[in-house]
């Protein structure tokens, strides 16, 4: 009577700890707490730091517009009231079929030797739609910051080089000026650049150069708080995101770039704004910051090396790192410790071969079914939101993850349960409709789909009607995670220690059952060893998923539930202990707990004011008519455009302002006159060599930010040359003859364009004038309330030419 009270309490008590485990795991990565503006002036300070954001963070600064130019001069007077001598790089830059006169800032800070510099870096440009608090004037105030801190300190050995780029933006231009055109370039040895994709969370190291081993090593050595995975790079590196230091690391520079994402929805909209920046992030960046100028600034900076490092966080702020070369030592050890295990298993009749092998079969079969039944969910879901609208998906989709990640452990441990116990043919046929019914209401049925679902019912009953061993079905999903084992390490490195270290601790229990003389002997020694060898897998997957679905988006929810399947794959002895006994209480709570979640989050969400509502008005003039019209993208006016559009709009055609795209919006004419349209000046049209060169310049009069050139030449190669600079061919733009050339922060005096072509071959020309900061007419109108922002307005002015 006694043993059967133990085993429920031991269950119970299992389920406890493994939420208790994976609670402390992410209440214990914080970013550090926040140093208050009155510490001493050697500490770096968000408290302080912060206080430039009110300067440089309230309202966006896009490259070209006033508020760019005011930041600009911030920054300036900043480093000059520091007692440091600020220099300015303009130059105008072309790359990719767009150019801009760009503005960087930067200050030399000289030390003692004569050998390489240090770089520290963060762009102070922001995209049309948001402040930019954190992207990126968290890194730029982090850097104010540390030079500020630095005149605390003797002079160092190493120059320092604080660059703050233009142009991030659109294209990182203002880097690539800086790479291509100014001599501090060639005396750097090191990048350090911050960055954010989101308003909070860890500063996490995403990035570094080819060969990092040595700077992985002295980042661990220097920080605090190191933060970062070396899956980052792998993942990054497949990702065709790019920042600033993409354009050094291209050329050989080593680095180390930072980031921070949590709420990644407010990234480039106007939830990136002062309010919603987390100062623990910004002092999380400037213990990275403070700490690697007063070491790296002392130090030989030689990094150069053959090898990368596997790199991670073990638990809190501990950080391990060990190069390339150990990763296949390490992974034949695992593997080959996982096959002695299951050999001996098996020889000593504690595995039955079969049912292990079928064991492995189950296990992905579980994989399948948790991708598909979680896909299935989010379709349905987000149906469930007005209009389909993915942004109030993406604000919600923390405690998303959050309830399908509970829905898919309780499910995965029900299925353990009926696995070990035996399949009764109700069981998978009720699988079977269910997942039926989630394929119809998500609309994603098809015959395909139907067939498998089919297959892997009669594969459940079929191998399954007879119970199986806890640790026969437990090794089948070892031997899933040895060879996921065995792809990383071999093929994957830099994410081989997801795989490599959690199957290494799990196999403890698992070696330990060998030496079991029954199941149920010392069982309090086995749960306390199952619980404490867990702890990997409990700690990294689900801080994994998490940074996973911040990264990639909620519609990615599907491989989210794979890495849940991944940890509920070593967890199986743990579920087992959990529903001996109570088979359904813990995963029925578990379940309702996640499924009230995901309705909570589902059912009749709306904006409010810390989540708004996108929307965008555009004013659109036409040269060649003299009409002005608003428009927007949005199928149909809101609640705020309709007063611009009126509740029955017009159909206007889009190409008539963009002439690449085809389709219809909605639209009304504008009271009031069409505005003046740049001048447009012929200055040579000739042909020489079999080829027609036309000299145009443009003079913009009402200072846009954005010149976008629309070039149609037929079939006809088309190059261009932007002022003095070099000749360059121009792309088609889709499907179409139209050539997209862009012009950034385009000076009074105007840009002159050179185009060559074939001689006879007429050309066309759209050109469009953007503004984003003064819209006509627009405050005539009420603004928006608090529950939306700005998505994109803007002032077009279109003119048409044919040479």
């Amino acid at each position: 009577m006694k043993k059967k009270q133990v085993v429920p309490l031991t269950g119970t008590g299992m389920a406890l700890a493994i939420f208790l485990v994976i609670f402390i795991s992410f209440r214990i990565s914080q970013p550090p707490a926040v140093v208050p503006a009155h510490s001493p002036d050697s500490l770096f300070s968000a408290e302080r730091a912060a206080g430039h954001l009110f300067h440089i963070a309230s309202k966006p600064n896009p490259i070209g517009s006033k508020a760019n130019e005011e930041v600009m001069r911030y920054i300036m007077d900043q480093i000059e009231n520091m007692g440091y001598e600020p220099r300015l790089q303009v130059t105008e830059y072309y790359y990719a079929q767009r150019a801009a006169l760009l503005r960087n800032v930067m200050v030399r800070i000289p030390g003692s030797g004569s050998g390489k510099a240090i770089l520290l870096m963060g762009h102070y440009d922001t995209v049309h739609t948001a402040p930019g608090a954190s992207d990126n004037g968290a890194a730029v105030v982090t850097l104010l910051e540390v030079i500020r801190m630095l005149k605390q300190f003797p002079g160092m050995k190493n120059d320092l080089i604080f660059l703050f780029p233009d142009g991030e933006e659109v294209g990182l231009l203002g880097a690539r000026a800086f790479m291509d055109e100014h001599p501090w370039a060639k005396d750097i040895a090191v990048v350090i650049n911050f960055e954010a994709m989101g308003t909070g969370g860890m500063s996490n190291l995403f990035e570094t150069g080819d060969g990092n081993l040595k700077i992985i090593r002295e980042f661990a050595r220097a920080v605090p708080f190191p933060y970062g995975n070396s899956l980052s790079i792998e993942i990054y590196n497949r990702m065709p995101n790019a920042t600033d230091y993409e354009v050094f690391k291209k050329q050989g520079y080593q680095g180390l770039n930072f980031a921070y994402i949590d709420n990644s929805f407010d990234y480039h909209t106007g939830g990136d704004n002062i309010g919603n920046t987390d100062l623990r992030s910004i002092q999380h960046h400037g213990s990275y910051a403070s700490a690697l100028v007063l070491h790296l600034g002392n130090s030989d900076l030689d990094f150069e090396s053959d090898q990368n490092a596997v790199y991670f966080n073990t638990i809190g702020k501990h950080f391990a790192c060990y190069p390339y070369s150990r990763v296949p030592v390490i992974t034949f050890l695992v593997l080959l410790i996982a096959a002695a295990i299951i050999i001996t298993g098996i020889y000593t009749k504690k595995f039955n071969p079969l049912r292990l092998l079928v064991g492995l079969v189950t296990y992905l079969i579980l994989l399948v079914i948790l991708y598909a039944l979680s896909d299935a969910l989010f379709h349905i879901f987000s149906a469930a939101y007005p209009g389909g609208s993915f942004r109030l998906i993406a604000y919600n989709q923390q405690n998303i993850l959050l309830g399908v990640s509970l829905m898919a452990a309780a499910f995965s441990a029900a299925f353990f349960h009926l696995i070990i116990r035996g399949i009764r043919l109700w069981h998978p046929l009720s699988l079977l409709a269910l997942f039926i019914i989630l394929l119809c209401w998500s609309g994603g049925i098809s015959l395909l789909k139907i067939a498998i679902a089919l297959a892997i019912a009669a594969w459940l009953f079929l191998a399954h009607r007879k119970p199986i061993r806890v640790w026969d079905l437990s090794a089948g999903a070892v031997l899933v995670w040895g060879i996921l084992v065995a792809y990383t390490g071999f093929l994957v490195p830099g994410a081989s220690f997801l795989f490599t270290w959690p199957l290494a601790f799990s196999l403890v229990p698992l070696g330990y059952r060998l030496f079991e003389k029954t199941e149920s002997e010392k069982g309090h020694l086995m749960a306390i060893l199952l619980l404490l060898f867990a702890i990997p897998v409990l700690t990294w997957f689900p801080m994994l998923m998490k940074l996973f679905q911040l990264a990639m988006g909620i519609a990615m929810l599907g491989i989210s539930m794979l890495v849940a399947g991944l940890i509920m794959g070593l967890l199986v002895p743990h579920t087992h202990l959990i529903t001996r006994h109570m088979p359904w209480l813990v995963p029925g709570t578990v379940c309702l707990t996640g499924l009230t979640i995901l309705l909570v989050n589902t059912i009749r969400p709306d904006y409010d004011q810390r989540h708004r509502k996108q929307n965008t008005i555009i004013h659109a003039s036409e040269r060649s008519t003299g009409e002005s019209y608003w428009f927007c993208f949005d199928s149909a006016p809101d609640e705020w455009t309709v007063q611009f559009l009126s509740e029955n709009p017009d159909t206007l055609m889009l190409n008539r302002f963009f002439p690449h795209l085809e389709g219809n919006v909605p639209g009304k004419k504008a009271d009031g006159p069409c505005f003046t349209a740049a001048a447009l000046e012929v200055l040579a049209d000739t042909v020489n060599n079999d080829e027609r060169l036309l000299k145009i310049i443009v003079r913009p009069e009402n200072h846009p930010g954005e010149l976008h050139f629309f070039f149609d030449a037929g079939e006809a190669e088309l190059s261009l040359r932007v002022g003095d600079l070099a000749r360059y061919p121009i792309k088609k733009t889709g499907n179409t003859n139209w050539r997209l050339f862009r012009y950034l922060a385009p000076s009074k005096e105007g840009i002159t364009l050179t185009l060559f072509s074939r001689p006879g071959q007429p050309i066309r020309l759209h050109l469009n004038e953007i503004d984003y900061e003064t819209i006509p007419g627009l405050p005539d109108f009420s603004i928006r309330p608090p529950h939306m922002m700005n998505g994109g307005d803007r002032k077009l002015i279109c003119s048409v030419y044919e040479f």
